[in-house]
């Protein structure tokens, strides 16, 4: 079952965004309805926390901006710099009050804030969340498209991204008006409906038996002590 159906508005996917910028060298913000200025967008990327840990902020002082391309001419494009410019999207259609959706692992607190800052904007916001039963899985699909010539990720960085995306689950379900939670954890693909969670709380169960994932990360924290 594919998912495209709930892409809404303005979509940003990192990878995406790294391919194309891999395969002309600049990235064109305008295609994702964002306008902006060098005084903006440079100092976004200069000052980045996650390229100043990645130790990119030096490499970030050669992006140049015109006519509405952001040029990474000077610049080896990777995950960090597509991260950081998603963000930057993210901000400025949230700031502009566009519809957009994004993918995302969701292993850092800062995805929870922007539904959150969504939210408190007015807007409706929708999680699409989607799991395994074990890293052990992710790790053997990420190897699996390593062969057909994707990118790769390093085992560790695979499971703890793991870890913390489930601890920040609820969190996120919080600030959502409605959440639909897949699971993901068999051969080919398939991914089952596991449930539908309502203004942050109200869950309606879609499978039985429950994943063990959702049991931990979900039902034993929604579900009120006997």
């Amino acid at each position: 079952m594919g998912l495209d159906w709930f892409l809404l508005g303005v979509y940003l996917n990192p990878d995406e965004m790294q391919k194309e910028v891999e395969q002309c060298g600049f990235l064109t913000v305008q295609n994702y309805a964002v306008e902006t200025s060098p005084e903006e967008i440079l100092p976004f990327f200069a000052h980045s926390e996650l390229l100043q840990r990645a130790g990119l902020t030096e490499e970030a002082g050669r992006l140049r901006f015109t006519d509405g391309k952001l040029s990474f001419h000077a610049v080896r494009m990777n995950a960090y710099f597509a991260s950081v410019a998603a963000d930057f999207l993210r901000r400025k259609l949230l700031e502009k009050r566009v519809s957009f959706s994004f993918e995302t692992v969701m292993s850092s607190p800062d995805k929870v804030a922007l539904l959150q800052q969504a939210q408190k904007l007015g807007d409706r916001t929708y999680l699409y969340y989607i799991a395994t039963d074990d890293p052990s899985i992710n790790v053997a699909r990420v190897k699996a498209r390593v062969s057909l010539g994707g990118h790769d990720v390093p085992e560790t960085k695979i499971t703890q991204r793991y870890q913390r995306s489930l601890d920040l689950l609820m969190k996120a379900v919080k600030f959502t008006n409605r959440s639909y939670l897949f699971d993901n954890s068999h051969h080919g693909g398939e991914r089952l409906i596991v449930a539908e969670i309502t203004d942050g709380s109200d869950l309606e169960l879609k499978c039985d038996p429950m994943p063990l994932w959702f049991q931990k990360a979900v039902w034993s924290k929604i579900q009120p002590a006997a």
